[in-house]
This record gives structure tokens, sequence and C-alpha cells, in this order.
């Protein structure tokens, strides 16, 4: 493993234990068949939405039912910046996805 690996390793706790499996690519043949949100918020720095969706690709490689959402006035503690936001866009979320 490089070094990147074992960094990701070193924080397994966590990750509720799941990090070896994610660092070897244990999942990467499975499917998603989960409806998936990716949320971020509008000011992030690090994960802007073109950083988050240049690192997860074409999703409809791995996942069935996958939606981006920006979340306005909120960087990257959108849940701190933002809260009304943030619900609003989970409870809209699971409206669509039952």
């Amino acid at each position: 493993m490089g070094e990147g690996a074992d960094s990701l390793l070193a924080h397994e706790g966590e990750s509720g234990g799941e990090m070896p499996a994610l660092v070897t690519g244990a999942y990467r043949r499975r499917r998603l068949r989960a409806p998936t949100l990716y949320a971020f918020g509008a000011k992030d720095v690090p994960l802007t939405e073109a950083y988050v969706r240049a690192h997860v690709g074409d999703v409809k490689r791995f996942a069935d039912d996958v939606e981006f959402a920006s979340i306005p006035d909120a960087a990257h503690f959108a849940t701190d910046d933002n809260p009304r936001a943030v619900q609003e866009l989970i409870l809209r979320f699971f409206a669509r996805t039952g």
C-alpha cells in the first residue's frame, strides 16, 4: 500500500472498521443500489463541486441513483453554516427516494 493508504488506515477507528476494505478496493466490483446523495457546500474551497464530480467520475458505472446537490451559503461544514438548507435538501431527497 502507498503512503496515502497508510494515512487512511491510521484513521480506521473513525471508519467503523471499513477503512481496510476501502483502501484495498474490496467494493470496486460492487454496485451501489441505494439512492445516494452527494451534498457539498457551495462555498467549500477544498471540496468544490468540480472536485467532487471529478473524483466520483461517471457514477453510472457504480451506482443506480445518484444526485449531486450544492448547499447555498455553506462551506465545508454545511450543517453548521446553513442547517435549514441541509434539512430541506435531506427531506426532499427522502421524499423522492421513499
